[in-house]
């Protein structure tokens, strides 16, 4: 992509599409790789969210970093389309690669396709090479953390989400989170949702849903302290393939804190399931499980003080 190119049409809030489409003549066509490190700048228009939208018959590989540029002012709201359109690959993913940063200041993140890999090098999966220097997510903003949305196909190997109140937790935007696959979903490195809060009738939202296990290998929690991060959590493991129920796990030494919101693991969301209201027969501080094949959390802790 010609960074520059990108960089001078968001500059104003505008919304900018990227498509790459295949015929089946060449079996890299339809890719979509950022190379160069985009620095955007929509200061011109501050109260314009600036939106990119990529789509990718095949893979979009993001191996350089997203970030505003500077001190400059706006947001960026992101969508990655991989696996997108009538002549899709059918095994398009979007790949991070190890160590990238995406900064969207407030705006939200989606990204869709077969597989979500954020431990990718050079595309090609780096979980078993050494490398655990995990791609980061980060749609922390003065007004809140915005929206991050993953659904995909396959598994969704997940690094780093970072979604904080910089403003020191004003609650003007209530974060709200969705990982949904269709295979295993991993959660590789610590997730601060610091001063993200809720208010009476918007509850902060951390949903996780797969029709494989859920392995959560790091911490959840607010560090800001400040009382302000309630985060209501809902792990669903549905049963796999071969007709097995779901695993959860959390690993040993590892704490999900909730601030008050509650946690809840099963098969299936509870009746009349919300992740950002108290409509679900769920009470703030509760702590449920149903049905999983196997919930385990020994020497883990989970927090809902």
């Amino acid at each position: 992509l010609a960074v520059w190119t990108l960089a001078d049409a968001l500059t104003n809030g505008a919304t900018v599409y990227v498509q790459a489409t295949a015929t089946g003549g060449n079996a890299n066509e339809g890719t979509i790789t950022l190379s160069t490190e985009l620095a955007y700048n929509n200061s011109n228009n501050r109260n314009a969210i600036a939106r990119l939208i990529l789509e990718a018959a095949d893979d979009i590989v993001i191996n350089n970093n997203i970030v505003r540029d500077g001190a400059g002012g706006g947001n960026l709201s992101l969508e990655l389309k991989a696996n997108f359109g009538a002549n899709k690959s059918g095994d398009g993913s979007v790949k991070m690669i190890s160590g990238t940063r995406i900064e969207t200041r407030g705006g939200s993140f989606t990204a869709t396709g077969v597989n979500f890999d954020s431990f990718s090098r050079d595309g090609v999966d780096d979980e078993n090479n050494g490398n655990q220097n995990f791609a980061t997510v980060d749609t922390s903003s003065n007004a809140g953390g915005g929206e991050i949305i993953i659904d995909v196909s396959g598994y969704a190997d997940v690094g780093s989400l970072i979604f904080k109140d910089l403003n020191g937790g004003t609650q003007s935007q209530v974060a709200k989170i969705s990982i949904k696959a269709g295979g295993d979903i991993s959660l590789n490195k610590e997730i601060d949702f610091a001063g993200v809060g809720s208010t009476a009738s918007n509850k902060a939202g951390f949903k996780i849903e797969s029709n494989g296990n859920i392995a959560i290998n790091q911490s959840i929690l607010d560090s800001s302290e400040d009382g302000l991060g309630l985060m209501n959590f809902t792990l669903i493991g549905h049963k796999n393939n071969d007709g097995t129920k779901g695993n959860i796990t959390i690993a040993s030494g590892k704490t999900i804190e909730t601030r008050g919101g509650y946690f809840y693991a099963g098969v299936s969301a509870p009746a009349n399931a919300s992740e950002d209201t108290n409509s679900d027969g769920l009470k703030d501080s509760d702590i449920a499980t149903s049905e999983l094949n196997n919930f385990t959390s020994t020497g883990a802790t989970i927090d809902t003080t």
